[in-house]
């Protein structure tokens, strides 16, 4: 993550150079077991090759790490007022350091939500599974 915070055009000259080794090491053995198709690959990879796309990327994450947590400071305790519902892949090392629904109850005043059996790419690691989460919490069966 504090690669994609660093200052505007070095973590994107990287990515640009070859964006589709950046997706096959984010994918990791999900594209060699074909859990992600070759269709939503080639998806990714339209999508990250665009124009400003990488920087689109940076910027978020780089808010992340600046801005936002100003904005955050600013809101003064303010909360999101609808019910939200946070999903995450239990075998993300990243989120295995957090308790994710404790973190979102600082923000919201209706948390809901859970991990699941996958890593970073729910929706095509389990996308059962999401549809169903989605449509529960939407009151649908």
């Amino acid at each position: 993550m504090v690669f994609f915070t660093q200052g505007t055009g070095f973590p994107e000259a990287l990515l640009e150079a070859n964006p589709a080794a950046f997706l096959r090491y984010e994918l990791g053995s999900l594209v060699d077991t074909g859990v992600v198709t070759d269709e939503a690959w080639a998806g990714y990879l339209r999508a990250l090759s665009g124009p400003d796309a990488m920087y689109g990327m940076c910027e978020d994450y780089r808010a992340g790490a600046t801005i936002d947590l100003v904005h955050d400071e600013a809101d003064n305790g303010r909360k999101i007022f609808c019910p939200i519902m946070i999903l995450w892949g239990n075998r993300n090392p990243v989120w295995s350091r957090f308790v994710m629904l404790d973190i979102w109850k600082r923000y919201a005043d209706s948390v809901a939500g859970k991990g699941l059996d996958a890593g970073h790419y729910l929706a095509e690691e389990v996308p059962d599974q999401v549809l169903s989460e989605l449509l529960s919490f939407h009151g649908e069966k």
